[in-house]
This record gives structure tokens, sequence and C-alpha cells, in this order.
């Protein structure tokens, strides 16, 4: 060893002693008589001594390395100390705030689920057949009869299809209202916020009075009233289900008696206050198509179903890493603090990497019917994906061991 360098030797073997007094790690004096030695005469016996002496040391201050101490990783700087305590409060409310929208997500997706199964459960009820049954009952001239023994069935029939329609109702509502919900509460408040703050402080008065009043014309421009002619809104059809004028002159018989009849059954299921039954789909009124080119854009079931397949198959997957990942490094900076201290891009790609080893398992664990899947805490896809967070280098090892897996399968296959 050159002269030049005995004075980073020295240095580094301070280093090691400085960390080992600060971390109970010093079991005897030979380190510090060692460099004192070196110090005193640089022969290269005491060269060896320090050598063997720094050895010894830095096995007793693993996992602690000089390389650590070099970088200025030391747990016991001040610098390092203030650095820790800002990542521990931000990762606190980091994982705070990452709870909080986990639980607001899982109860939107209990709401999507709840609407989603109640409307199931309509649409498999088959609300127009059960009208058209009760409709024959009816016509056959028996069931209105105070002594028929058919009366009863009619009355059942009518509280069942009564029962079936507000639950239809309620459902449409629900799924009406959750598609029209946000997915993204926060944003959207912190928009609402700006653009109250612009319209408070820098839109004139002038200009929104204006806009007011337009607004207002526009809404009274809209309501409905009567006709340009002076008639009257249209009419209700079953006044004039037996008139000539509800079906349009030539039709043949035959096309005439299936129209009326299909007025007939509106009608029948109007004044049992159930015609919400009378389609196949009770919510949608029919297909996607109803509600134009753009019916997916439009369609609440649709609109639903989408969202829930994002947050199952994707957010909630990608929050719980994150959270595995965000409890990882707060319980590593809570309790190794005489470790080296985490720089700041290694904290950063361990919570990237947690969060990606989440979505990852939402992959394999979420089936593709997202809607059918039970959003609760206690779901096994949501536990492995805050697990894989929390834990990445199994699921790496397990991707390694599946790697080698399928290489070994191909040389065999190849010899």
């Amino acid at each position: 060893m050159s002269a030049a360098d005995l004075p980073r030797l020295i240095a580094d073997a301070r280093l090691i002693l400085e960390y080992a007094v600060r971390a109970g790690r010093l079991q005897d004096s030979s380190l510090a008589e060692a460099i004192q030695a070196l110090e005193g005469q640089d022969s290269a016996r005491n060269i060896i001594d320090l050598q063997n002496a720094m050895n010894a040391m830095a096995l007793l201050i693993a996992p602690m390395t000089l390389v650590d101490l070099r970088a200025g990783r030391n747990p016991f700087d001040q610098r390092n100390v203030h650095a820790r305590s800002r990542w521990q409060i931000g990762l606190s409310l980091a994982t705070l705030a990452l709870i909080a929208i986990i639980a607001y997500s899982q109860y939107l997706g209990q709401r999507q689920e709840s609407a989603l199964r109640a409307y199931k459960e309509v649409v498999a009820a088959r609300g127009s057949e059960r009208i058209t049954d009760v409709r024959a009952l009816v016509q056959q001239g028996h069931a209105l009869a105070k002594d028929s023994c058919q009366r009863e069935a009619y009355q059942k029939a009518r509280h069942d299809l009564r029962e079936l329609a507000d639950r239809a109702l309620v459902s449409s509502k629900m799924l009406y209202d959750l598609s029209r919900e946000s997915a993204w509460p926060v944003v959207d408040s912190a928009i609402d916020v700006a653009v109250w703050f612009r319209d408070s402080h820098w839109l004139p008065r002038a200009s929104a009075a204006n806009a007011t009043e337009a607004a207002s014309v526009g809404a009274a421009s809209t309501q409905p009233g009567p006709a340009a002619d002076g008639s009257d809104v249209a009419k209700d059809p079953c006044d004039e289900v037996k008139s000539s004028k509800v079906v349009p002159p030539g039709y043949p018989e035959w096309l005439r008696t299936v129209v009326l009849d299909s007025i007939d059954e509106f009608c029948f299921a109007s004044k049992l206050s159930v015609d919400g039954l009378s389609g196949s789909d009770p919510v949608r009124r029919g297909t996607a198509s109803y509600y134009g080119p753009q019916g997916a854009d439009y369609d609440p079931v649709t609109k639903v179903e989408q969202r829930m397949r994002v947050q199952t198959g994707w957010l909630l997957p990608f929050l719980y890493g994150l959270l595995g990942a965000c409890v990882y490094v707060m319980r590593r900076l809570l309790f190794d603090t005489k470790a080296a201290v985490v720089e700041n891009v290694v904290i950063v790609l361990r919570l990237a990497l947690g969060a990606l080893a989440g979505v990852a398992i939402g992959w394999f664990a979420v089936p593709s019917s997202a809607p059918s899947v039970a959003l609760s805490a206690s779901s096994l896809p949501y536990i492995l994906a805050f697990l894989a967070g929390f834990s990445i280098d199994i699921l790496f090892s397990m991707l390694d061991r599946f790697n080698r897996l399928l290489l070994d399968k191909t040389q065999s296959a190849q010899n």
C-alpha cells in the first residue's frame, strides 16, 4: 500500500470505529489501538493489524457496510435523522390517505354491485311476460268476480307485479345515480373549488348575471307547453284504443290487430301502475341502441359495469399493493434505526414496485366478470396484492422460478 492510500485507510477505519461506538457494537479496543499505532508509525505490520481489525469490526456492524458509511448513509448523521423523520411523516399521511381512498372505493363498489344484482334480479323476473299472463287471466272474465277461484291468484299476481315494478324503479334510480357519479371525487372537488374561486374573483358580475339570465331563459324555453296550432299535447292513446285514430288507415287487418293488442297491453300495465315492466329490460328499456349511436356512453348498466372492471382489476389491486409497500418502508424506517439510511430513489422505486406487484396480482387473481366479485376487505385478491406490495421479493422469486421453468421446458423441447 502506498503512502498516499494511508490517510484514506485511516479515515475508513475512523468511520467504522465511530459507527461501532454509537451503535453499541464495539467489543474491544483493538481497532482504536490499531489506528493509533498506524498514525504513530506507518510500518507494514501496523497496516496489516489495522486491516485485520477493520475486517473483524466490519462483521460486527453488519448489515451496515463501509460503502454505506462512505456514501453518507450513516443513520446517526443529523441530516439523515431529519430526512428519516420527513419520510416517516409523509408515508404516515400517505398511508392514511390510501386507507381512506380504499374505503371509499370499496363502498362505491359495494353500491355498484348491489345495484347490478338488483337489476339482474328484475330482468330475470320477466315482468313483461307476467303482465301478459295477468292480462290473459283478466280477459277470461272470471278473475274479477267476487266468488271466483281465480280472484285470489289475480290479486297475488297484481301485488307481485307492483313489488317488482318498485324494485325496478329503485334499481334503475341507483344505476342512473351511480353512472352520473364521478369516479374521482377528490379531483372533481378540487376542480369545483378552482371554478368557484375563478367565478368569485375573476369573472365580472355583469357577465355572471347575464349567464344566469341566459340560463333561465333557456330553461324556460324548454318547458313543455301547448302546440303552435293551439292544440293540447299528445292525447292519451289509452282513451282511443278502439278508435281508428290510433292506427293509421291502410294497415293490414293482422297488423292493426297486433298494434292494438300491444297498445291494449301497455294500457293494462299502465292501469296497474306497472307500465315500467312492459319492456324486456325495465332499466334500459331495450338494448343499448336505445341510447343512440353512442349507447355505451349513456347506458347506465354498461357504465357501471365498466367502472367496476377498472376498480376491481386495476385500481384496488394498485392501491393495496401501494399500501403494502408503504407499510414495508414505514416498518423499515421505524425499526431499522441502526441500518443504512435508505436513499430517496430507493424508496420511490420500492413504492412503484409494490404498486406494480399489486396490479400484477390483479391480472391473475381478479376474474374478468368483475361485477360478480364481492368487494370486501377480506377478499383474497386484495390480500394477495397487499402481501405482494409488502414483500416484493417473494413475487420476484416466483416470477424467476416460473421463467426458469419455461426456459427448461423450451430447451428440453428443442433437444
